[in-house]
């Protein structure tokens, strides 16, 4: 299953309208800022975000590709800066102070999980229904249980507002502030996540 993310600089401030752009893209204006997207097909996607004045905790939903978006409701007014989705019904959403929300009905409702931290979530990243993956501050958490409980794996570097992404249950990298880019060949449960400096901050990721 494809899947496609954006992070929050490649969004922008979205104004109500639609209309086309240069190379064939065309804007689907929604009236809120946007932080990141995920689609787990070419109809069914969610987008999140928010603002600070008073708009956070913002999840929209799309069934037909984008032409239609409609408002769930999160149950949180912060603002939301990651998500991803296993399937058309299973996903998670990470924002600030450490907000968590996961949805087993494709976000009809949203139930909070409790993270144990109070770092920004953005770079939130699951292989399966179970298996799970957020930098939060100067750590990665790690869950089995589908968010139900949280591990700390060390990261070694900052991480915060950052992101992971595994080509397996075993193999991974993270990205952060200071050009933070961290490994893994163990799924992190060693804690054993080496890294290096690539001389500026990463934000963002495109599986």
């Amino acid at each position: 299953m494809k899947r496609t993310k954006f992070l929050w600089m490649a969004v922008l401030l979205l104004l109500p309208g639609s209309r086309a752009l240069a190379g064939g893209w065309i804007c689907q204006n929604q009236g809120v800022t946007l932080r990141r997207v995920e689609f787990v097909d070419t109809l069914r996607g969610w987008a999140v975000g928010g603002d600070w004045l008073g708009e956070g905790g913002v999840i929209l939903h799309t069934r037909d590709g984008g032409k239609t978006w409609s408002l769930q409701p999160s149950g949180t007014g912060f603002m939301l800066w990651g998500i991803c989705f296993v399937d058309s019904l299973n996903g998670w959403v990470g924002g600030d102070e450490g907000v968590l929300l996961h949805t087993r009905d494709g976000g009809k409702h949203w139930e909070k999980q409790e993270s144990g931290v109070g770092a920004l979530l953005s770079g939130v990243t699951f292989r399966d229904t179970l298996k799970g993956w957020i930098p939060g501050g100067d750590r990665i958490l790690h869950t089995t249980d589908g968010g139900s409980t949280w591990t700390v794996q060390v990261s070694g570097g900052n991480v915060s507002a950052g992101c992971i992404a595994f080509a397996d249950s075993l193999n991974g990298w993270a990205v952060g502030r200071l050009g933070t880019i961290l490994h893994t060949v163990n799924g992190g449960r060693t804690g054993e996540w080496s890294g290096g400096y690539a001389g500026e901050g990463i934000f963002c990721r495109h599986p």
